[in-house]
């Protein structure tokens, strides 16, 4: 058992052959599909919540190694959290 996100997707890659948009998708909004919230929450449209990070790097260096990189912040339901 983990509780790293990192630690899943880079595992999903590797053992499942997922792509990383295939890694992406599975935890936003194939997530919110499942959980049936879909129509709030999942992706960033409009009058969908907010809930993102933001990464100073390419989106294409996620789930390539474990705890790496790390968000330089974090929005939730559109307001920006506490550093």
């Amino acid at each position: 058992p983990t509780q790293s996100v990192s630690l899943v997707g880079v595992l999903a890659r590797l053992e499942m052959k997922m792509t990383l948009a295939e890694v992406i998708a599975a935890y936003t909004i194939n997530s919110a599909y499942a959980l049936g919230l879909n129509q709030s929450l999942g992706s960033l449209e409009q009058d969908k919540l907010s809930d993102f990070a933001v990464y100073d790097c390419s989106w294409t260096q996620l789930f390539y190694s474990v705890g790496q990189p790390n968000p330089i912040s974090v929005w939730r339901e559109g307001k920006l959290l506490d550093p």
